[in-house]
Parts: structure tokens; C-alpha cells; sequence
């Protein structure tokens, strides 16, 4: 795992049109192929917290792999995305000193999850309670970069392999058009660090 805090401590923040981290090939080629081979069962759905939500994500499932315990390979991966050597590396980088980046107490909550054909999000902004998204795509082959996350008139190539991580400080813009492609599979983990004691549904 210290090639995941190597990659992040060498990387630089692209600033334009918000600051935001983009990092090819973030975890070794084995635990890439590890990642997908253990793939969790993805069938929970989004909790529906209003008719914006059953609309938006009627086409996403997830599994929480931190807090929540699974199996070993992923209670493993989850604790690790969630540590606290993660949280300082990547917060270091994207969140503003003076909010003090280290000082801020939060909670953490990683899932896998995988977006169907019909999946889109218009374009919104994070409620102001979560802090940080860290986006780790998960795709088989390379095939759609089309699908990554499209923020401030850029879209995140969804390549597999790639972090693509952003702080709330400037709530930037962000959507994902349609995927129209039949029998489509969007693979990602997510890791989001939300104000301490938020409930975790309500900060996705």
C-alpha cells in the first residue's frame, strides 16, 4: 500500500477549473486485477431520501466495505482507503490550509460501486457537510472514458486504474451524463470523508 501514499504524495494538484487530483495507475497491476476479481455483490440499492434521489440513482448499486466488514480482502482495502495516513495525504494536498486540513474531524464511509445503462446525475453540488470525495474507477478496459465524472465543462477520463479526487471547499459543478451502452458496468469505488458523526446516507 505505500505505492498508493507514494503516488499521492508526488502528485500535483491540477487547478483548472477547480483544484482536483487525477492519478494514473494508483494501485500495482496485481492488486488492480486482486480488485476486480473480488468485486463484491453490489445489490444494495441508494437509500431514496427524496424524488430527486429515486430518479437520480435508480441505476446504482453499492456495497459499504468500511465501516461495515465483508470479507478479509475487502475489510483489508476498506480499513486501508479509510486510514488515517490516506486522510493526511490526500488532505494535505486538497483541502485549504486555512480550514485546517489535519484538524478536521471526520468520519469515513468506502463503497464499491457500479452504475447500470440508464445511470446519469445532472449536474449538482455536494451538500456543504461533506468534505472530500476520493473516486477510484474500476473499469475492465478502457473502452468508456466517456463515463467519468464531468465538473466545470471537464469530464474525468474513466479509465481503469485512475483516482480522480476533489475537495468541497469551492463546491465545484459535477454530473455524470447517461450511460447508454447496453449491458453497461460502472465499476468504482468511492470514498467520501463527511463531518464527524454525519449519518452516512445523507453525505454520498
Amino acid at each position: 500500500m505505500n505505492r498508493f501514499i507514494r503516488k499521492i504524495n508526488d502528485s500535483k494538484v491540477i487547478l483548472d477549473p477547480f483544484p482536483h487530483l487525477e492519478i494514473s495507475n494508483i494501485f500495482s497491476e496485481d492488486l488492480y486485477q486482486d480488485i476486480r476479481d473480488n468485486w463484491p455483490d453490489v445489490t444494495t440499492a441508494r437509500p431514496n431520501l427524496n424524488d430527486y434521489d429515486a430518479s437520480a440513482f435508480e441505476n446504482r448499486k453499492w456495497a459499504i466495505i468500511y465501516p461495515e466488514r465483508t470479507s478479509e480482502f475487502w475489510n483489508e482495502l476498506g480499513a486501508f482507503l479509510a486510514s488515517s495516513e490516506v486522510k493526511e495525504a490526500i488532505f494535505k494536498k486538497l483541502i485549504p490550509k486555512e480550514y485546517g486540513a489535519l484538524d478536521i474531524e471526520t468520519s469515513c464511509v468506502v463503497r464499491c460501486i457500479t452504475d447500470s445503462t440508464g445511470y446519469s446525475i445532472p449536474p449538482h453540488r455536494d451538500v456543504s457537510l461533506k468534505i472530500l470525495s476520493m473516486l477510484l474507477y474500476m473499469p475492465e478496459d478502457d473502452s468508456h472514458p466517456e463515463w467519468g465524472t464531468s465538473a466545470e465543462g471537464i469530464t474525468i477520463p474513466f479509465l481503469p486504474n485512475y483516482l480522480f479526487a476533489f475537495s468541497n471547499a469551492e463546491r465545484p459543478l459535477h454530473c455524470v451524463n447517461e450511460i447508454k451502452a447496453p449491458n453497461a458496468k460502472r465499476d468504482q469505488i468511492l470514498v467520501v470523508w463527511n463531518q464527524l458523526a454525519v449519518n452516512r446516507d445523507y453525505v454520498v
